[in-house]
């Protein structure tokens, strides 16, 4: 009976034992993920632009700001700073920023739009370019980000190229004869019929008086009905 008793106690110890060891191990699987995906979890996206002139150089240099904005899904975190529910930033002449970082809540799929807001200033040409971005994040990994363009072909990155025209170089409409008026082109005047090289001027006397058509000479009626013998 007490050896009964013993090994009853000593199964009891060691379950006690595995039981206390189980909750630490549970405890420590439970910290282990959080303390990995504080690094992993967040991410950043870089956005570059290039701006030219035509021509090269214009004095004084146009305004080269060109601002942007990033529209998350339904549920998708925003940058750092993001206030309302896009994000907009600016971007001056050639030149990358980056945005973030982005802190996700949880692993899943968010999904963001990003597009140059146009303002209609006059002479400067937007870059029309939406690309949706989708980022996968997974427990304990990098998230992975995956841009398209509009017709769905994949991008290597966030590129937009803006440019500015001077309204002396403005291209005239095809076709259409224009002249520079310094500043702004405009229709030419009509020009004078060219001249044939291969069909000769005519005698300057033939083209002073206007030719006059002679009358056929007059044949009285004696004559007609005279008979001839």
């Amino acid at each position: 009976m007490k050896t009964r008793l013993a090994v009853a106690a000593l199964l009891l110890g060691l379950a006690g034992v595995l039981g206390l060891a189980g909750l630490l191990g549970s405890a420590a699987l439970g910290a282990s993920p959080t303390a990995q995906a504080a690094g992993t979890m967040t991410t950043t996206l870089s956005v570059e632009q290039t701006f030219t002139t035509m021509p090269a150089a214009l004095s004084p240099t146009p305004d080269a700001s060109f601002t942007y904005r990033l529209t998350p899904s339904a549920g998708a975190p925003l940058p750092a700073g993001a206030g309302g529910s896009d994000y907009r930033f600016t971007i001056t002449g050639t030149a990358a920023v980056t945005l973030g970082p982005i802190t996700f809540p949880a692993a899943g799929q968010y999904d963001y739009t990003l597009a140059c807001l146009p303002d209609g200033r006059a002479g400067y040409v937007d870059d029309p370019r939406v690309y949706t971005i989708k980022i996968d994040v997974l427990p304990g990994q990098a998230p992975l980000v995956i841009a398209y363009q509009a017709d769905g072909d994949k991008v290597p990155a966030l590129t937009f190229a803006q440019s500015y025209q001077s309204a002396v170089t403005a291209p005239p409409p095809p076709n259409t004869p224009h002249v520079n008026t310094g500043g702004a082109w405009a229709p030419a005047p009509p020009s004078p019929l060219p001249l044939n090289p291969h069909r000769p001027l005519r005698p300057l006397l033939a083209l002073a008086a206007p030719r006059t058509k002679s009358k056929p000479p007059q044949i009285s009626d004696e004559l007609l009905h005279r008979k001839t013998w």
